[in-house]
């Protein structure tokens, strides 16, 4: 699972090139662990929202087996 960290104002929390957090509407910066996500928004701000990756299944034919 991933996790992102968005305010009120509808925006991501992002880091620039040079470490420093910003907010904007693109989606911005992802965490893997729920723990660190929870540290930064307790940190900058923000809530944690846990993202899903929608995944098509794939039909094997028999004689692709």
């Amino acid at each position: 699972m991933i996790y992102v960290i968005k305010n009120e104002a509808d925006e991501y929390l992002s880091f620039s090139a040079e470490g420093d957090s910003v907010w904007n509407k693109d989606m911005g910066h992802f965490e893997t662990s729920e723990q660190r996500a929870l540290a930064l928004s307790q940190m900058y701000g923000g809530t944690v929202y846990p993202c899903f990756v929608a995944i098509k299944p794939v039909e094997v034919t028999d004689d692709e087996q």
